[in-house]
This record gives C-alpha cells, sequence and structure tokens, in this order.
C-alpha cells in the first residue's frame, strides 16, 4: 500500500473503523499512483508506466523514450520521440537549451528559454503539451520538427496527417502519437497536421498567421486502441491563466 492510502483518516465515527468510502478513496489512491512520474537512480532519468495502456515512458529534456510496461528481459521494441527545433522553413530555428524540470505526482514541467513541455500520465495515455511563449519570425507555416529513434518498429504518418504510429515487424501497431490539438492565447483552434519527412523524422505545422501568442501544441502518447485524452485545456487550465 502506497504511503498516501496508509495516512487516509477514516470517515467513520468509530476510531479505527474504515468504511465504504474510506476503502473507495484508499483504492483511488492507488490507482493514480501507478501512473506517476518519478526519478529513477539506475535509469538516471525520470520514469513512468501506463498500465491502462501497457508502455512505458523514459523522459528526457527534448522527449520521451517508450517501451512496453511488461517485459522480462530486453524489449521488444523501442521508440524515442525528441523535439529537434521549431521555428519557420528558411528562418532560423529554435532548439531546445538547458532545461529545469518541476514533478507532481503523475504531471511533469521541462521549462527552457521560451518553451515549456507539460507532461501527464493517466488512463488516457500520456499527454504531452509544447507551449510556445513567442511566435517565431519569419512568414509561412509554423513548422515543429522531431527526431525518432526506434528498434524492432517503423514509423509511420498515416493518410490522415493526424496520427504517427509505429508499427512491428507483423505489421501490428504498438505505439500512436495522435489527439493533436493546438490553441492560441484566445483559446481558438488553429488548423495543425503531422508529415512524415523521412522513415526518422516527421513534423507539426500549424496554421498560425492569425493567432495569438502563447501557443499550445497538444498531442498525446497511447497504445493503438482509442486515446480519448481531453486535449487542449493544459492539464485543466487555460492558457490564460498563465500568462
Amino acid at each position: 500500500m502506497s504511503a498516501n492510502a496508509a495516512s487516509v483518516t477514516p470517515s467513520s465515527a468509530a476510531p479505527g473503523t474504515l468504511v465504504e468510502e474510506d476503502f473507495t478513496r484508499i483504492f483511488d489512491q492507488i490507482k493514480r499512483s501507478e501512473y506517476e512520474i518519478r526519478w529513477q537512480q539506475e535509469a538516471g532519468a525520470y520514469m513512468a508506466p501506463n498500465r491502462a495502456h501497457n508502455l512505458r515512458f523514459t523522459f528526457h529534456d527534448d522527449g520521451v523514450t517508450v517501451t512496453p510496461r511488461k517485459t522480462t528481459e530486453a524489449p521488444s521494441w523501442l521508440a524515442s520521440v525528441s523535439l529537434v527545433s521549431y521555428g519557420r522553413v528558411g528562418f532560423p530555428s529554435h532548439t531546445i537549451e538547458a532545461s529545469s524540470w518541476s514533478i507532481t505526482q503523475n504531471t511533469a514541467e521541462v521549462q527552457s528559454s521560451g518553451l515549456t513541455i507539460g507532461y501527464r500520465n493517466d488512463k488516457d495515455g500520456l499527454r504531452q503539451d509544447f507551449l510556445i511563449q513567442e511566435k517565431p519570425a519569419g512568414k509561412g507555416m509554423l513548422r515543429l520538427d522531431f527526431l525518432t529513434e526506434h528498434r524492432g518498429v517503423t514509423m509511420n504518418v498515416d493518410a490522415t496527417e493526424n496520427i504517427v504510429f509505429f508499427a512491428n515487424a507483423k505489421e501490428e501497431k504498438v505505439m500512436r502519437y495522435s489527439d493533436l490539438t493546438v490553441l492560441d492565447a484566445n483559446q481558438q483552434t488553429l488548423n495543425a497536421h503531422i508529415v512524415q519527412i523521412d522513415p526518422d523524422h516527421f513534423a507539426i505545422m500549424v496554421e498560425d498567421e492569425d493567432a495569438q501568442y502563447p501557443l499550445l501544441v497538444d498531442p498525446t502518447f497511447g497504445d493503438d486502441g482509442s486515446v480519448d485524452g481531453s486535449g487542449g485545456d493544459l492539464f485543466g487550465y487555460s492558457i490564460a491563466y498563465i500568462l
């Protein structure tokens, strides 16, 4: 039993007696703890399992490495998705510089100059939010460029240009990066899509010509089942809250 569960104060009037609502609260706390992001000394990184999607996440300053959650030996597949840069084609791009981390149970924030990457790990998958503070210079669509490194899977973008999926040698889709939502500071939804550059690179393209910054780009990692996240609310807060 988790430390949080052990510290639950019985709601029953009788001292030392647990009633049904106490057990419900305890089990809810245990379920939530299964998605917590914790530092793993051996790996030298923050990690988190996701029971609902049977995935395990290892966090880096620029992205995430994903493997199956249940494995008795070396994982059968591995996929890393890292943000390389963002900006506009033909103009200087922005890269992730020195970062600082903050962790609260199943959520995390990675802050660098001009960019905050947020995470929330729960039964809907692992949401990854890119909060871009200032509009990049230049003309044309906003472009976020990503590098994928993978073993035992291949990476492809589907025909809708809304889903990046990873499939094994049997062509079974084991993980996807999807549910892309983009909001500006006025909570306006912006048109966005995903394009595949080559077998290892893809880009998120955003029509931001009339957008008010900061801008929130919000995809979700999950297995190939339905990922029903409530995209775009920045973990329950509007962009205006953090201005």
